[in-house]
Order: C-alpha cells, then sequence, then structure tokens
C-alpha cells in the first residue's frame, strides 16, 4: 500500500530488472523509455531538418559567391580590355606600345 501512495522515483527503479518491480513500476519503467524514445527521435528529426537547411544555405552561399565571382571577373576583363585598346595593346592590330 505504501508502494502505491509513494511510488519510488524513476531514477531508482530504471536499471532494476522487472521481476523486483511491481506492476504500476514495470507501467512507469515502460512509459518513461517510451517517452525517451520519442524524445530521441523528434530530436534527431529536428537534428536532420536542420542539416538539410544548412545545406541549402551553404548551396545558395554557394551558387551567390559564384555568380558574383562571374561578375567581378567580367567586370576586371572588361576594364582590363579598356585599358588594352586605351594603350593600343592586344586590339587585334598587332601592334603594342614598344613596337
Amino acid at each position: 500500500m505504501s508502494e502505491t501512495q509513494n511510488p519510488r522515483p524513476i531514477d531508482d527503479i530504471i536499471d532494476l530488472p522487472y521481476s523486483e518491480l511491481t506492476e504500476e513500476e514495470i507501467e512507469l519503467v515502460i512509459d518513461y523509455r517510451a517517452q525517451i524514445k520519442a524524445r530521441d527521435e523528434q530530436f534527431a528529426a529536428r537534428m536532420e531538418a536542420q542539416r538539410k537547411a544548412s545545406l541549402q544555405s551553404i548551396q545558395i552561399a554557394q551558387a551567390a559567391a559564384q555568380r558574383d565571382k562571374t561578375a567581378f571577373d567580367n567586370l576586371v576583363n572588361a576594364a582590363y580590355t579598356r585599358l588594352e585598346t586605351a594603350m593600343g595593346v592586344g586590339v587585334g592590330n598587332g601592334e603594342t606600345q614598344s613596337e
């Protein structure tokens, strides 16, 4: 009767064999383990979703970086081409400034 009114804490019974537990304690242990398993599964699902979101963010950032690099390369090449044209170098006439 005292066990029904004052059940032992879960920490005290979780590792005991079922043969040493009352029916109520066995149910308590089973429920406790089921809750832990459910929480672990929810945590794993959240971590997987976060991992996927992080990978997607990385892919978006990489694509943006590649676009920015391409745009920067195009600007540098355009400026270099203008400089060559202004200096008379590399405009297809075969002349260079030293000639």
